[in-house]
């Protein structure tokens, strides 16, 4: 068996497993990722400002600007909002590929105030 063959054997096993994609796997990409957003963005990954943004837009779009401010971009120009766009397509691909993917039912009243806790500790943390 010819090397070729045999790391694309090993790329399959591994991004296809029914077991999901390892650990160390997901922290390559993650870093990989990260590197070719610096070079585009001129600053490291990150989601928050991405939020805000899409939440100021989302408010001004109901005139409620002065709940959180105006957006200072529109959230497609935005680079971290576009990075934010693609973080859940990711996750989603992620996901399908490995076989995880599931709408999920409320199966119990502990679920709900378990979300509603989340939330709230979310909401209230700095």
């Amino acid at each position: 068996m010819s090397f070729k063959v045999y790391l694309g054997n090993a790329i399959r096993r591994t991004l296809f497993s029914s077991k999901g994609i390892p650990e160390w796997v997901g922290g390559i990409f993650i870093g990989i990722i990260n590197v070719f957003f610096l070079a585009w963005a001129h600053k490291p990954f990150t989601i928050y400002s991405g939020y805000l943004n899409w939440g100021q837009h989302l408010y001004s779009l109901i005139n409620l600007e002065w709940l959180s401010g105006v957006p200072s971009q529109s959230p497609l120009l935005n680079k971290t909002s576009v990075g934010d766009i693609g973080l859940f397509l990711g996750a989603f691909l992620a996901a399908i590929l490995s076989r995880e993917f599931r709408i999920r039912m409320i199966n119990s009243k502990i679920d709900i105030l378990e979300a509603i806790a989340g939330g709230l500790e979310d909401m209230c943390g700095d």
